[in-house]
């Protein structure tokens, strides 16, 4: 999924483009230049299974995703009693944990290496939600 794109084409020729490429490279030479890339395909995962019952009801979201430097986590409830973030690598190394005092909390991911990532959002030993993250 891309945030756009387009094709255009004219009696000169035609060129397609799509935002939020994750690779591009450049081609220059002296008659001009091309830009090109592979939208690498990702897909943005809620692995908090519908069978978990969890008495506390909780809306959050983490945005934007995929990111560089800094992830934002926004809760719809202000009540934030006891919760905290838990951030993990694929082999379940746990990166970053913290606890959440506001309903929006920024979480730094600028020194972390390029990857995907679980962030786990926990209410005392309940998981509320699991997002895949994925660092540019």
């Amino acid at each position: 999924t891309s945030a756009s794109g387009n094709s255009v084409e004219s009696a000169g020729g035609s060129v397609s483009y799509t935002v939020g490429q994750v690779v591009s490279s450049a081609v220059t030479t002296p008659d001009g230049s091309v830009y090109q890339g592979v939208q690498q395909a990702y897909e943005i995962y809620d692995v908090t299974g519908n069978d978990l019952v969890i008495d506390i009801q909780f809306t959050c979201s983490v945005f934007p995703n995929p990111t560089e430097h800094t992830l934002l986590l926004k809760f719809e409830s202000e009540n934030l009693n006891n919760c905290y973030f838990e951030l993990y690598s694929l082999e379940g190394k746990r990166i970053l944990d913290d606890e959440i005092n506001s309903t929006i909390t920024s979480i730094d991911v600028a020194g972390l290496k390029p990857a995907t990532y679980y962030l786990r959002i926990l209410s005392g030993q309940n998981i509320i939600k699991i997002f895949q993250i994925i660092k540019n």
